[in-house]
């Protein structure tokens, strides 16, 4: 009796098993003696529904205008029934049959699926996506086999190329050359908007002619993407004013006009100030944004550039004007903010804020000598009482600011709790392996270690905010790191309200902040 049973079971089952194509508002049928049936809809796995039989054990269920694809499952996760709806998208159909054969274990439709979508739609990113995805999974051993069999097929397929170099790139395999041959497509989309950013970030030796051309490239097509801010930094980074373009600037400045984000505005116009072109441009621009919805966090920055701005145009008093604002509303206390509102305090008989910013620049070298001076002159005390009101300072800054005890991940995968350092002094670095400012810093933070290298209370830490181990991995080997590096830091640096990179914490033996600086400066080494 049990092998009958068992025999009818599965009948039922294979009846009942189809990719059946069925109407919007129509009603699916079928007869089953499963007490209870689990539905997936449009192969979202993790929201099932579960369906009961009326007293003839019959179910029903009827189709709705969002219904793309049907699963009915046993509750043990056993496929018994696809449905596909009528005048749906066929493409995404195909990769939909795909993901719910792969999700019932059914690995070989899954696969036959994964490739017909493919072929049905060579210029749609996902459906190779998926399909080198499920190989990675499934048949690891075929990976690189596949991808350079469909690489050779399709040599000038920009979908084949970036998904082939990302997957390589995570498994250490040369894939430089693979972004290198997407390069000269130049298709505008986001895909591409991608292989520029890998271009001009990863690859090391690409010439400054391919570098300028992507970056035209990029200005000219992709300036109201959010991300489009990554291409200004690495302009601002890689184009100082030793090899400024003003092809690139005037190229820039033509997009202040059009419908940007606030974010792109501020990093256009900072550009434009930097290099003191078409300064009058970029200052109009950047304060457009005092009160803008990212004045709450560029505030500091946009009030910096809109001195730097008015300085550069020798309108004393308007410059004056912001560095008041600045200091009412943010209090900065950076080398280069403090630089200008020392200078600019002093030609407007500013005494008491030409002092405090003379104390706070030296705090960053006590050595400067024309700052000394000119400070011990304003205020007619000597030098050990300016240095007693530089000790004072500091020590105020410390003052109830803990480092709070954050969950650290090493690039082995292994999470260290912060108070690990306890009793040591810590610096801990914030930095970003795209970023040109953190890389100029590195090798002044690793000249201060091996300057400390006896002392055995001392830590130094540093923490990216991305999320791929081996990219950082890569990145520490070529800047020759020798302290501790954590990754995945991005919630860590929200807690904290980090809002840039490179940043630095200076901790003392009681985990209270000594010290906190966004930004790359010169004069940071000495301050430290």
């Amino acid at each position: 009796m049990k092998k009958i049973l068992c025999v009818i079971f599965i009948l039922e089952a294979i009846c009942l098993f189809s990719e059946t194509k069925v109407g919007e508002n129509k009603f699916v049928k079928f007869v089953s003696e499963q007490e209870s049936l689990f539905l997936y809809r449009n192969s979202k796995f993790f929201d099932k529904e579960i369906l009961l039989p009326d007293k003839n054990w019959e179910y029903k269920y009827k189709t709705t205008i969002n219904d793309t694809i049907l699963a009915f499952a046993t509750p043990d996760d056993s496929l018994i029934g696809l449905y596909t709806i009528n005048r749906k998208n066929e493409k995404l159909i195909q990769i939909y049959l795909a993901d719910n054969y792969e999700y019932f274990k059914m690995n070989t439709q899954a696969l036959e699926n994964y490739k017909k979508a493919f072929e049905n739609n060579k210029n749609d990113y996902a459906s190779y996506d998926r399909m080198i995805e499920f190989f990675s999974k499934h048949y690891p051993d075929s990976l690189v086999i596949v991808m350079d069999k469909y690489l050779e097929e399709n040599p000038k397929n920009i979908n084949v190329l970036y998904k082939n170099a990302t997957m390589k790139r995570n498994l250490n395999l040369e894939y430089r050359d693979l972004i290198e041959q997407a390069i000269p497509i130049k298709e505008i989309s986001l895909l591409y908007f991608d292989i520029i950013l890998s271009a001009i970030y990863e690859i090391k030796d690409l010439n400054e002619e391919s570098a300028k051309s992507l970056v035209d490239f990029a200005i000219d097509n992709f300036y109201s993407y959010d991300d489009f801010v990554f291409i200004l930094y690495y302009v601002m980074d890689n184009y100082s004013s030793e090899r400024f373009d003003t092809n690139i600037a005037k190229n820039l400045s033509e997009h202040l006009v059009k419908p940007i984000s606030d974010e792109v505005r501020f990093y256009i116009s900072a550009y434009l100030i930097d290099n003191n072109y078409m300064n009058s441009v970029g200052l109009s621009s950047i304060k457009t944004l005092i009160g803008s919805e990212i004045y709450p966090d560029y505030g500091e920055y946009i009030l910096y550039y809109a001195v730097k701005g008015h300085l550069q145009m020798n309108e004393a008093d308007s410059s004056y004007m912001y560095i008041l604002k600045s200091t009412e509303e943010f209090n900065p206390t950076d080398y280069d903010f403090q630089k200008m509102k020392f200078e600019i305090c002093l030609s407007e008989n500013d005494t008491v804020n030409a002092i405090d910013s003379g104390i706070k620049i030296l705090t960053y070298d006590r050595k400067k000598k024309d700052i000394l001076d000119r400070v011990i002159s304003l205020s007619g005390q000597n030098i050990k009482s300016i240095n007693n009101r530089i000790d004072e300072y500091l020590e105020k800054e410390s003052e109830n600011k803990e480092f709070a005890d954050i969950v650290l991940t090493s690039l082995e995968g292994k999470e260290k709790k912060f108070s690990q350092y306890k009793n040591k002094v810590v610096l801990i670095d914030f930095f970003g392996t795209w970023c040109g400012p953190c890389i100029m810093e590195i090798p002044d933070i690793i000249k201060i270690k091996k300057e400390y290298s006896k002392e055995k209370k001392i830590a130094f830490v540093a923490v990216s905010s991305e999320t791929d181990a081996e990219v950082i991995r890569e990145f520490t080997k070529n800047m020759s790191f020798d302290y501790d590096i954590y990754y995945n830091g991005e919630s860590l640096m929200d807690r904290e309200g980090i809002k840039g990179v490179p940043t630095i914490f200076l901790i003392d033996k009681k985990g209270k902040v000594c010290y906190t600086r966004v930004g790359y400066s010169e004069e940071n080494h000495n301050y430290l």
